[in-house]
């Protein structure tokens, strides 16, 4: 059983297994009309990562509908044996294996670029709009369609205008309102240090990225062997520094929430791995990556936990190259002093709105 869905193996009488994906109940998912695009898009993308021959559990039927004398909505895959690689507390050896495999993973999906930022709508690979229910406006059958987007400065600039607009509407940051707008205002200048043109280092080319790399949706055998890499809902392409920076497994988590800067072993690891299959520009991309790293975590994050996300933003703007702060009420002060920020309109309202 995941977090979202219950799975239900089914045996056959000659010895195949299948595995039947239903939505649990309790579980608060997006309006319909959007979880079933949702899932549409995953199904296409299970669908186009099987055609490029990785290792992911085979689709057999899906029905969107409850309408069907199972009375639910599910998806029926292949089952495939193996456990998450991070529950099996691997030794170094084990995990370097793992990781050199991984490594073959990422040069399979840098051969298959995409023009756009979005999601996968057919298995053809047929690229559709951002499908994600925190930046989507949802009605009771319909939901609106943003994108895909050409270049990763525009959809960025969409996002966080999105995020600030949600701000200064009391939808989003309501204890810390005037933090998220501050925040989010920084966070559209170090777009123009990230993604300085709109045809940047990535020329336009967008590669598909796992959702949730943390290593328990990759499956693998007694020897550490891949035997399947799970749960790619929600996935969309993004530009190759985020593609292949480091991912989430092979991080620190520690240094990382401390705002240390320097690569993990695991990544150091994952950087040689793809040297040694003679691909030093995605070896490039992970020892660049943690700015890129960071500003995704820095991206609507948890800003009213100031204690953690403190570390992550300052080591952002350090990684950028921006002035480096002692302390959040240092950086703070300043914001609101800056000309740009201390006259817009919406931060007086929010100084205003948290006096009252």
């Amino acid at each position: 059983m995941g977090g979202c869905n219950l799975h239900l193996p089914a045996t056959f009488s000659d010895g195949v297994e299948w595995i039947v994906r239903i939505p649990q109940q309790h579980v608060r998912l997006p309006p319909l009309a959007l979880h079933r695009a949702i899932v549409t898009s995953e199904i296409a993308t299970l669908k186009y990562l099987k055609a490029i021959d990785l290792p992911i559990p085979k689709v057999f039927d899906i029905q969107l509908s409850e309408s069907n004398p199972a009375g639910v909505s599910f998806v029926v895959c292949e089952f495939v044996r193996g456990e998450p690689c991070m529950w099996k507390q691997p030794t170094a050896a084990q995990r370097t294996h793992f990781i050199s495999q991984y490594a073959r993973v990422l040069v399979r999906l840098s051969e298959h670029p995409f023009s756009s930022i979005g999601v996968l709508q057919s298995e053809g690979g047929e690229i559709g709009p951002v499908l994600d229910p925190e930046f989507v406006d949802c009605y009771d059958d319909t939901y609106t369609r943003i994108g895909p987007f050409p270049s990763s400065r525009e959809y960025y600039h969409h996002l966080l205008r999105t995020i600030l607009a949600e701000v200064r509407d009391g939808r989003r940051y309501i204890s810390c309102p005037v933090d998220g707008y501050l925040v989010h205002l920084q966070l559209l200048e170090v777009i123009d240090l990230l993604y300085p043109t709109e045809s940047q280092a990535s020329d336009g080319q967008f590669f598909i990225k796992h959702p949730d790399d943390k290593g328990d949706n990759f499956l693998v055998d007694e020897d550490f062997n891949i035997t399947a890499l799970i749960d790619w809902e929600r996935t969309k392409t993004c530009p190759p520094e985020e593609a292949f920076a480091g991912p989430t497994f092979t991080l620190d988590v520690g240094d990382f929430y401390d705002g240390v800067n320097t690569l993990s072993a695991d990544e150091t690891t994952l950087a040689k791995a793809l040297q040694a299959l003679e691909r030093p520009d995605l070896a490039t991309y992970v020892v660049n990556g943690k700015k890129y790293q960071r500003f995704q975590f820095c991206v609507g994050g948890r800003i009213e936990n100031m204690e953690e996300f403190w570390p992550l933003f300052r080591s952002l703007m350090e990684a950028v190259g921006l002035r480096e702060w002692v302390s959040w009420d240092a950086w703070k002060s300043h914001a609101l002093q800056k000309s740009v920020y201390g006259s817009d309109l919406v931060i007086q309202e929010l100084l205003k709105r948290t006096l009252m």
